[in-house]
């Protein structure tokens, strides 16, 4: 739908240049994003369990032979299994678990390494769990694959008054304050009671945990 369209429609007594300013005005102050927390936040609070489980995770789309797309950086190919580094935006993406089974689509944001205001990837999933208390502020459970597993995030986790499940690196160390000390994940998996375990079937179809 062309703009001047919509002005002729809106305003079919205006000159048409005085309507597409009004019109192009306030489409600039018009945030998406607003509008979207409002219509998922009110479909997760009918369709969400009541601990919710929100999945978040990195992607990427390539634009190799991209040229003109604004703030176009490098990624390192998720889909190249040798991880290629080539154009394009890296994203994060947040879907929420429902009891149906069913993934339910919360948010998928596009951003640039150089994009002003820019800090860091760890910055951009804190701003997507932060988002996910807004729209649904009851406590919920943050699951995620490696590289997730760092101090800060965990603490945003508590700090936003919920669990989380990070999938760990068994070389990764954790400063542990009543220890005193740092340790591995599987030196602290030691000092607490029970056994957790997870099986899960590779790419070669071979059963591990």
């Amino acid at each position: 739908v062309k703009l001047t369209e919509i002005c002729r429609c809106s305003a079919p007594g205006q000159r048409l240049k005085t309507a597409e300013c009004r019109v192009s005005e306030a489409l600039s102050r018009f945030e998406i994003g607003d509008l979207w927390e409002k219509v998922a936040g009110g479909l997760l609070k009918d369709l969400a369990p009541e601990k919710a489980r929100f999945d978040i995770d990195e992607s990427d789309i390539a634009k190799p032979n991209g040229r003109a797309f604004e703030k176009l950086c490098t990624i390192h190919d998720g889909s190249d299994p040798e991880k290629a580094v080539v154009k394009g935006f890296p994203i994060t993406g947040v879907v929420a678990l429902l009891d149906s089974g069913q993934p339910f689509p919360v948010m998928m944001d596009l951003y640039s390494y150089a994009e002003e205001g820019f800090l860091s990837v760890s910055e951009k999933t804190m701003d997507a769990m932060r988002m996910t208390k807004r729209l649904l502020p009851s406590e919920k459970v943050y699951i995620a694959d490696r590289w997730y597993d760092s101090g800060p995030l965990m603490n945003e986790a508590i700090t936003l008054g919920s669990n989380y499940v990070f999938r760990g690196k068994s070389t990764r160390k954790y400063s542990i304050p009543s220890k005193k000390k740092r340790m591995s994940g599987l030196e602290v998996a030691k000092h607490y009671k029970g056994k957790y375990v997870s099986r899960f079937t590779d790419s070669d179809g071979r059963e591990t945990e």
